[in-house]
């Protein structure tokens, strides 16, 4: 013969719903407490290596406009000339001086410092 219970079905459900709850609780705490020991310091290294980004971004616009402003500053004796005929063996300060002479530019040739073509030489005696 089986034992009597003195617990009823409803207090047997009472005690699980309060032991659910209370389990329930007890591992939100302890898993939110594990994720914060883990995800904190990540998140604060997240913070630094946003930071870093930032900093470093800063230095690269910088170093990008003193590039920029170094290069200009080179070209600045630099003149673009295109639809000129190209000869073999030719001498791009004679052309340069002849333009200019042609224009009525007083410049000799050592107003330039160096002349070339933009670009590699044509073929068939073709224009730039």
């Amino acid at each position: 013969m089986l034992p009597l219970s003195f617990i009823t079905d409803f207090d047997r459900q009472r005690i699980v719903h309060i032991l659910r709850i209370s389990l329930r609780d007890e591992i939100c705490g302890l898993v939110q407490a594990c994720v914060a020991k883990h995800v904190t310091p990540l998140l604060n290294e997240i913070s630094k290596l946003k930071l870093s980004v930032t900093t470093m971004s800063n230095k690269v616009a910088d170093l990008e406009q003193d590039l920029d402003n170094a290069n200009q500053y080179s070209r600045r004796h630099c003149i673009l000339v295109s639809n000129v005929p190209e000869d073999k063996d030719e001498s791009t300060d004679d052309i340069i001086l002849q333009i200019a002479k042609d224009n009525g530019a007083n410049i000799v040739l050592s107003d330039i410092n160096r002349s070339h073509r933009n670009g590699p030489p044509k073929r068939n005696g073709g224009k730039h």
